[in-house]
């Protein structure tokens, strides 16, 4: 059978021998590294590649064109605002975004990174955060913390996000522990959860059919 080769992304290294080094610290490790959200706003490509396990160097960015033509992930909005390791307030993970016809990014952060590694040790839990970024004025509007009562620090897994622009709410998908939905309110600032309710499990039972199967 004729070989299949292997693509893997990249990104937009700082000067000096910033790839290399980040590959021989195990900070960078391309086969862990998987887009999952991308989202555009006038013409800019932006994605989200979630830490499900390490050496993920930068969990969201924008696509650009390096030196050599090639597409790149340009870390967003900086490198030391994906410094996971550096500060909580940096970006933990993030595996959903959306951005408004405003152009603000809400983005959603899991918190909790290297969830799925082999290596349990590596499992870092913090709390969950929506950072609304504008991205015309380039800084930060607002940062919501999620409390434990509504995202568990170590359990939780805010998985995706719909955005009611109008009202300025977010639905959120939780879909750690126990299934739910997470609302958070832009205007007051505050999120509510529906955890456990039957409405929000899965029926067993129930007969999907998808086309005829």
């Amino acid at each position: 059978s004729p070989a299949i080769s292997r693509v893997t992304v990249d990104y937009k290294w700082q000067a000096g021998d910033g790839r290399a080094a980040a590959i021989a610290s195990g900070e960078f490790v391309p086969e862990n590294c998987i887009i999952t959200g991308v989202k555009t706003y006038k013409g800019t490509v932006y994605v989200t590649v979630p830490r499900w396990r390490h050496g993920v160097p930068a969990t969201l960015a924008k696509v650009v064109t390096d030196d050599e033509g090639k597409a790149v992930l340009d870390p967003y909005p900086s490198w030391e605002w994906n410094n996971a390791t550096a500060s909580l307030s940096a970006l933990q993970y993030v595996q959903s975004m959306e951005v408004d016809t405003q152009g603000r990014m809400w983005i959603l952060d899991v918190g909790r990174r290297n969830i799925f590694d082999n290596d349990t040790s590596l499992v870092k839990n913090s709390a969950a955060k929506m950072v609304i970024y504008s991205i015309p004025e380039d800084r930060v509007l607002s940062v919501f913390t999620f409390p434990n009562s509504v995202a568990p620090f170590n359990s939780s897994f805010l998985n995706d996000l719909a955005i009611d622009e109008v009202n300025e709410v977010a639905y959120i998908s939780e879909t750690g522990t126990v299934g739910g939905v997470v609302v958070y309110d832009l205007k007051t600032n505050t999120a509510r959860k529906w955890v456990g309710d039957a409405s929000t499990q899965a029926n067993a039972s129930y007969p999907f059919n998808i086309n005829g199967v």
